[in-house]
């Protein structure tokens, strides 16, 4: 089971859906970001990309098809952004692996 407290995690999902790739304005300038809905036989998680591995997964994934995802980061869902029957959501930064 995955949990925020360690991120020694690999899984396999399907991408059940995929947003489009978005530019946002932070205090640190102009970012990339993007998100996908994932699934297995475990149950469902929304994954977000942000700045450059947004730019490199969201290339990469395609809706319907099966990856290993590993190296992300695990935080409690943000219910207001997500309509998902998750209680943690996942980040993947620059050292996520997606296969």
């Amino acid at each position: 089971a995955l949990n925020p407290y360690s991120n020694k995690w690999t899984i396999r999902a399907r991408v059940v859906r995929k947003e489009e790739l978005r530019h946002v304005s932070t205090r640190m300038g102009e970012v990339s970001v993007f998100s996908m809905d994932l699934c297995d036989e475990s149950g469902e998680i929304r994954a977000t990309c942000w700045r450059e591995a947004a730019d490199r997964i969201n290339s990469l994934v395609e809706e319907g098809k099966v990856y290993m995802i590993s190296r992300g980061m695990l935080k409690m869902a943000n219910k207001k952004y997500s309509t998902l029957n998750s209680t943690y959501e996942m980040a993947l930064g620059n050292d996520a692996m997606v296969q």
